[in-house]
């Protein structure tokens, strides 16, 4: 009996991979072609694009490195306009 289940389970795995409709091969093709056309629809948008400088404030330092909560931490960024930030 338990010879037949087995015999049985094989067959059925044997018979499955033979009639399956789809290859792996042509699988991944399909999410190659499919990762693709996702990656031509994400454009991407510079956050400092025409911007001249930026202030940023860390509340973070403040509460933590201070040891009577009246510090204040920052920075100030400028980007020259002949480069990139």
């Amino acid at each position: 009996m338990k010879n037949m289940k087995l015999l049985l389970l094989l067959l059925l795995l044997f018979t499955s991979t033979i009639f399956a409709d789809i290859t792996n091969d042509s699988l991944s093709v399909i999410i190659r072609d499919e990762v693709a056309k996702v990656l031509n629809e994400v454009t991407y948008i510079d956050p400092l694009e025409g911007k001249i400088g930026g202030v940023e404030i860390n509340p973070l330092y403040s509460l933590v490195y201070s040891a009577n909560g009246l510090s204040f931490a920052g920075t100030l960024s400028i980007f020259p306009k002949n480069r990139n930030a």
